[in-house]
């Protein structure tokens, strides 16, 4: 379920070096539309983010100092992949990025890569309802501890 961010393949969580964690919300875009190709929405949704860790973990000595530059690197220098991943708004992904709170994230990502047998586009919901599985509105709201999903 754990993996680290210099591993080849990622689990529900991804732990980086700063001490801080990522839920693998690309894993579960490529998990639900069952699409793990280089052109997959999966695929160029990590991209994106890889693009913002490589820019800042190395650099930034605090968590605080990481999220600015996180923040920051999405819209500037990760500008060309954040353009290929704007297909993770699909509502369809809903179930990858619509929670309000980090904990939330952790819950779903575990119990959707936890699941065997999952087909392309299979809604997955582990048999619990929106209301008991948390799911937000945004993906925004996602993660706290300052991530952005």
């Amino acid at each position: 379920m754990f993996s680290t961010f210099d591993e080849p393949s990622y689990g529900a969580i991804i732990l980086l070096s700063n001490g801080s964690r990522l839920t693998n919300i690309s894993g579960c875009i490529a998990l639900v539309d069952g699409d793990e190709s280089a052109t997959g929405c999966g695929a160029k949704d990590q991209a994106y983010q890889e693009c913002r860790d490589t820019a800042c973990i190395s650099g930034c000595a605090t968590f605080e100092a990481y999220d600015q530059c996180w923040v920051a690197a999405g819209p500037t220098v990760c500008s060309p992949q954040r353009e290929g991943a704007v297909c993770w708004r699909r509502p369809s992904y809903a179930i990858c990025t619509s929670y309000n709170t980090s904990d939330e994230s952790f819950i779903a990502m575990a119990k959707i890569f936890c699941v065997s047998g999952l087909d392309g586009g299979t809604t997955i919901d582990s048999g619990m309802s929106k209301e008991d599985a948390g799911e937000a509105e945004t993906r925004e709201a996602a993660l706290t501890d300052g991530e952005d999903p």
